[in-house]
């Protein structure tokens, strides 16, 4: 793990605070400005997806994969789709983190762990943000993830 990595507790604060300004009066940040403009010592701390509906389950596309979550995960995530529906890929939990997300519009945070590419066993924190319209309906999720590889 990088010596840049901001400590869990800092990373998901600044992460909260951040969406919180963002949203202002709103049930949650509009998408585009949120990625625009979030917090940039952060951005190799997290990844960006975009959210599609398809047979009533979520549909995640990488749009956006910060150096840190690449090194976590052993491999470049942007532009691959995944769905919490399938459970044997890495980090399937934090997928589903996101559908729950998408329910209460409000941030989650967890803790867990997986097995990267690399065969490395990766625990981490992460902290899942919804994004959106001003409608309330969620079309992406920042996500972002302190972690330690053993």
């Amino acid at each position: 793990m990088s010596d840049k990595i901001v400590s869990e507790q800092r990373l998901v604060n600044r992460m909260i605070a951040d969406w919180e300004r963002m949203r202002g009066d709103n049930p949650i940040p509009d998408a585009e400005k949120y990625k625009n403009s979030a917090v940039p010592d952060l951005r190799d701390s997290y990844f960006i997806v975009s959210i599609t509906s398809m047979d009533k389950r979520n549909i995640y596309k990488y749009e956006y994969v910060g150096s840190e979550i690449k090194k976590a995960y052993g491999r470049e995530l942007k532009g691959e789709v995944a769905s919490s529906a399938v459970r044997n890929v890495p980090g399937s939990q934090i997928l589903q983190k996101i559908d729950k997300c998408i329910e209460t519009l409000m941030p989650l945070t967890e803790e867990g762990q997986f097995v990267n590419n690399n065969n490395k066993i990766v625990r981490y924190r992460s902290c899942v943000l919804p994004l959106g319209r001003s409608d309330s309906v969620v079309t992406h999720a920042v996500v972002g993830l302190s972690w330690k590889a053993f």
